[in-house]
């Protein structure tokens, strides 16, 4: 009797049933493109061939946001020049914010420090990463913008 001839088919076999893989739907193979590219168009596109997808909220919400993201930048850049020495945090948080509440809490400390203190030479900073860039803002002693820039 030929042993090799049932062990070949034996593990040919086996080697079938280990490397069937899953099959992942088309819908979901959009999905994970969708995802990766995270862009307006890609979720628009997903949604236009899987209109009643599982993942039609998320892609309606990342689209939410991607959209209110780039409307904050474009406000920022609009604004940008109207920025002033002088200007209060407040102000420059009205005008180009929001700016998240714990740095802002962060820079009004330092500027009541440097006040506190008669520091006038000490200048406070707060980096901030817009939706349009990195800003940077440098406070007085006085709480008074004093410079600023757009990376």
């Amino acid at each position: 009797m030929n042993l090799k001839t049932p062990l070949s088919i034996f593990a040919a076999l086996a080697l079938v049933g280990c490397t069937s893989a899953p099959s992942i739907s088309q819908e979901e193979l959009d999905w994970q493109q969708a995802r990766q590219t995270h862009t307006i168009g890609g979720y628009e596109a997903f949604l236009g061939s899987h209109a009643e997808s599982e993942h039609r909220g998320a892609a309606e919400a990342a689209i939410g946001a991607m959209r209110e993201q780039a409307a904050h930048a474009e406000a920022i850049r609009a604004n940008w020049p109207k920025l002033h020495k002088g200007m209060t945090v407040d102000q420059v948080n009205d005008l180009v914010g929001p700016i998240d509440e714990k740095s802002l809490e962060f820079l009004r400390d330092a500027i009541d420090l440097s006040r506190s203190y008669g520091l006038t030479s000490s200048p406070s900073t707060l980096l901030y990463q817009s939706p349009a860039g990195m800003c940077r803002f440098e406070f007085d002693s006085e709480g008074n913008l004093a410079t600023w820039s757009l990376e």
